[in-house]
């Protein structure tokens, strides 16, 4: 039974060297890492790949693209026919949001005399996907009473990306 094992094993490696030896050091070979993951609403730049052939470097092809305006996984395939034998190589690029809304508070007058009326002039926001986000108000303001008070604006976006602002106003006499 040993020898059978032995031969088995002598054979395959034989097989491997066989194969590996009609494509001597030719392979497929990514630029660098990649950029694997891109910000939404940026440009991703393919890194591409190519077949080192002999002294000669050729560029692999793809018709695949990444459309950096929608979240998901893109998976890129190379391909390449070189001397009736083909290539090939693939990346996964992933478009992500990870970027907080932006919220800036409106101008208005935050500073008033007691039992003078406050009004609120909201504020508005801005996120790099582009969604139409709704904010979110807390707090109030007694302008009968003295003292500061606190509103605050807060936003989540689609990918759970989340902001908040905060609006002080006093009252004073």
């Amino acid at each position: 039974m040993r020898k059978f094992i032995v031969t088995t094993l002598l054979i395959l490696l034989i097989t491997l060297s066989a194969c590996d030896s009609t494509k001597n050091s030719e392979r497929i070979l990514f630029v660098g890492k990649g950029q694997d993951t891109v910000e939404i609403n940026t440009v991703w730049k393919d890194a591409g790949a190519w077949l080192e052939y002999g002294d000669m470097i050729v560029e692999a092809d793809t018709n695949d693209t990444v459309d950096t305006t929608v979240l998901g996984l893109y998976k890129v395939e190379y391909t390449l026919i070189r001397d009736d034998i083909s290539y090939s190589g693939e990346r996964y690029v992933v478009v992500v949001d990870q970027t907080k809304p932006v919220i800036t508070l409106n101008l208005g007058i935050d500073t008033i005399n007691l039992g003078e009326s406050w009004t609120d002039t909201g504020a508005t926001v801005t996120d790099n996907s582009g969604e139409i986000l709704t904010i979110t108000i807390e707090g109030s303001v007694d302008s009968d009473t003295l003292g500061e008070y606190q509103i605050t604006y807060s936003v989540e976006d689609s990918s759970g990306n989340v902001q908040v602002k905060t609006r002080y106003i006093n009252i004073i006499e």
